[in-house]
């Protein structure tokens, strides 16, 4: 069987694969962290090599980034045993196993949304800028950070700096604070603020994380 038609799919391990399909070949493959799109798929009698499943043909793109180039690179050194550059190795209709390969598809779904909330810590003062950012996966230790933050700027920071001067207005919101001195916001202020936000957690890191699992904080 071969299938060369765009749409037309295969399914392997309750896994489906798609021509034209984006995929992207894992840590088990020698074209590991490339993105690539399904060109062809066959099966049966019609397959080149003796894999379990099926024979994937894809066509990746060149390596974004110099460190993946560099891995690429090494694997198939290592592979010849001769230095191989990116251009000598061939990215089109390379035969993949099932096993290589992770469908767009599931890396769109495989990840779990949970909730996460960043406090950002901005100033500006004397002609120097900064930005932090501190990320909790629960509000109310986002709220502790922010409150112990607040202490210590108006204990000896710019909000005490700032206190006596008649200059400086403040803005207290329920998930900010801003003072500033009246008219040079942009030059000098200092400005707390609290977001909430998703993060795609992986399943891979949940069972480093905690051998329960992720509770989500609602």
């Amino acid at each position: 069987m071969i299938l060369n038609t765009q749409e037309e799919t295969f399914i392997h391990n309750n896994i489906t694969y798609k021509v034209g399909g984006k995929i992207y070949a894992n840590e088990h493959s020698y074209y590991a962290g490339l993105v690539g799109t399904i060109i062809e798929i066959r099966d049966g009698s019609d397959k080149e090599t003796e894999n379990d499943g099926p024979d994937i043909y894809c066509s990746f793109e060149p390596p974004v980034f110099p460190a993946d180039r560099q891995i690429i690179e090494e694997h198939f050194s290592a592979l010849y045993r001769m230095p191989k550059t990116i251009d000598d190795i061939s990215l089109d209709m390379v035969i993949m196993a099932p096993e290589d390969l992770l469908p767009v598809e599931i890396f769109d779904n495989y990840c779990s949304e949970i909730p996460m909330f960043i406090v950002t810590e901005n100033w500006a003062h004397e002609g120097e800028t900064g930005v932090k950012n501190y990320y909790y996966s629960a509000i109310e230790d986002a709220k502790i950070k922010i409150l112990f933050l607040l202490a210590g700027e108006k204990y000896e920071g710019l909000v005490a700096e700032w206190s006596e001067d008649e200059t400086t207005e403040q803005e207290i919101k329920d998930f900010s604070f801003s003072c500033w001195v009246t008219g040079h916001f942009c030059e000098e202020h200092y400005q707390i603020t609290l977001a909430k936000a998703k993060l795609l957690y992986s399943p891979f890191i949940r069972k480093t994380v905690s051998p329960d699992g992720y509770v989500p904080i609602t």
